[in-house]
C-alpha cells in the first residue's frame, strides 16, 4: 500500500470518523491481491483452490477479482493452501521478480560446488519453514 493511502487514512482516524481505529480504516480500502496469479502459477482450477479453503468457486473468484475484501482469515487460508506466506498474496509482483533474477544471477555466477550447496540449503530452509507452518484454522 502506498505511503500517501497510509498517511491519508491516517489522517482520517487522527480528525476522527465513524470508525473507532486505523484499521477499520484500512479494511475500507480494497488492496489488490496475487490469488489468481499466484493459482494459476500452480495450474490450479478455481474448484481446486475452493476446494482447499472450503468454500466455492464463486466466492474464490470473487475474492481474486476484489470484488471481496480479503479478510485476514481468508488470506491465511489461501496462504497455506498455495504454499506461501500470507504477505505473498499481496506482494508486487515486479519485487518478486527483481528478488528471483538477483536469486538466479547469484547462482548463475557459482561453480558447482557452491551451486549444490546453496541448493542444499535453500531446500533445508523451505522444509523447516513447512514444518513451522501452524494447522489449518477455519475462518
Amino acid at each position: 500500500m502506498g505511503d500517501g493511502l497510509v498517511k491519508w487514512l491516517a489522517k482520517i482516524h487522527q480528525f476522527g470518523d465513524d470508525r473507532s481505529t486505523l484499521h477499520e480504516q484500512l479494511e475500507l480500502v480494497m488492496v489488490p491481491n496475487r490469488l489468481a496469479d499466484l493459482r494459476q502459477e500452480r495450474k490450479m482450477t478455481l474448484k481446486d483452490l475452493a476446494g482447499l479453503v472450503g468454500t466455492s468457486y464463486q466466492q474464490v473468484n470473487r475474492l481474486e477479482k476484489g470484488e471481496r475484501p480479503l479478510s485476514d482469515q481468508w488470506a491465511a487460508k489461501f496462504a497455506q493452501a498455495l504454499g506461501v506466506e500470507t504477505w505473498e498474496l499481496f506482494k508486487s509482483p515486479s519485487i518478486a521478480n527483481s528478488s528471483a533474477d538477483e536469486l538466479t544471477r547469484i547462482y548463475e555466477g557459482l561453480d558447482e560446488r557452491r551451486r549444490a550447496k546453496l541448493l542444499e540449503y535453500a531446500r533445508d530452509m523451505a522444509a523447516a519453514q513447512l514444518a513451522e507452518r501452524p494447522a489449518e484454522t477455519t475462518p
